[in-house]
Protein backbone atom coordinates (compact mmCIF):
# COMPACT_ATOMS: atom_id res chain seq x y z
CA UNK A 1 0.00 0.00 0.00
CA UNK A 2 2.81 2.42 0.86
CA UNK A 3 4.32 1.96 -2.61
CA UNK A 4 0.96 2.78 -4.20
CA UNK A 5 0.69 5.99 -2.16
CA UNK A 6 4.24 7.04 -3.03
CA UNK A 7 3.65 6.41 -6.74
CA UNK A 8 0.41 8.39 -6.66
CA UNK A 9 2.13 11.40 -5.11
CA UNK A 10 4.99 11.19 -7.62
CA UNK A 11 2.67 11.00 -10.64
CA UNK A 12 -0.13 13.44 -9.73
CA UNK A 13 -0.50 16.89 -8.26
CA UNK A 14 -2.10 16.22 -4.89
CA UNK A 15 -3.50 19.05 -2.82
CA UNK A 16 -3.95 19.03 0.92
CA UNK A 17 -7.37 19.93 2.27
CA UNK A 18 -7.50 23.12 4.27
CA UNK A 19 -10.08 25.27 5.98
CA UNK A 20 -10.70 27.41 2.89
CA UNK A 21 -11.47 24.39 0.71
CA UNK A 22 -13.68 22.77 3.35
CA UNK A 23 -15.72 25.94 3.89
CA UNK A 24 -16.07 26.47 0.13
CA UNK A 25 -17.28 22.87 -0.17
CA UNK A 26 -19.85 23.48 2.54
CA UNK A 27 -21.07 26.62 0.76
CA UNK A 28 -21.32 24.84 -2.61
CA UNK A 29 -23.20 21.93 -1.04
CA UNK A 30 -25.73 24.19 0.66
CA UNK A 31 -26.25 26.45 -2.35
CA UNK A 32 -26.48 23.76 -5.03
CA UNK A 33 -27.75 20.74 -3.04
CA UNK A 34 -24.62 18.68 -3.77
CA UNK A 35 -23.41 16.00 -1.41
CA UNK A 36 -20.52 17.12 0.75
CA UNK A 37 -18.11 14.82 -1.12
CA UNK A 38 -19.13 16.15 -4.56
CA UNK A 39 -18.86 19.67 -3.17
CA UNK A 40 -15.40 18.88 -1.84
CA UNK A 41 -14.27 17.76 -5.30
CA UNK A 42 -15.67 20.94 -6.86
CA UNK A 43 -14.17 23.19 -4.18
CA UNK A 44 -10.78 21.55 -4.66
CA UNK A 45 -11.00 22.13 -8.41
CA UNK A 46 -11.88 25.78 -7.82
CA UNK A 47 -8.97 26.14 -5.40
CA UNK A 48 -6.58 24.87 -8.07
CA UNK A 49 -8.12 27.04 -10.84
CA UNK A 50 -9.24 24.04 -12.88
CA UNK A 51 -11.17 25.01 -16.03
CA UNK A 52 -12.90 21.66 -16.59
CA UNK A 53 -13.87 19.10 -13.97
CA UNK A 54 -14.84 15.66 -15.27
CA UNK A 55 -17.33 13.70 -13.19
CA UNK A 56 -20.08 11.23 -13.94
CA UNK A 57 -21.86 12.03 -10.67
CA UNK A 58 -22.85 15.66 -11.21
CA UNK A 59 -24.83 17.67 -13.75
CA UNK A 60 -23.03 18.33 -17.06
CA UNK A 61 -22.64 22.01 -17.82
CA UNK A 62 -22.79 23.11 -14.19
CA UNK A 63 -20.45 26.07 -13.66
CA UNK A 64 -19.09 27.64 -10.51
CA UNK A 65 -16.60 30.45 -11.00
CA UNK A 66 -14.59 29.47 -14.04
CA UNK A 67 -14.83 25.73 -13.40
CA UNK A 68 -17.22 23.86 -15.69
CA UNK A 69 -18.42 20.35 -14.99
CA UNK A 70 -18.49 17.81 -17.79
CA UNK A 71 -19.79 14.26 -17.60
CA UNK A 72 -17.46 12.35 -19.95
CA UNK A 73 -20.14 9.67 -20.48
CA UNK A 74 -22.79 12.20 -21.49
CA UNK A 75 -21.16 13.56 -24.64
Amino acid sequence: MRHLIECFYEKYHVIELNRTILIKASDIGEKHCFSFWDSLIFASALHENVDILYSEDMQTGFIVGKTRLINPFNQ
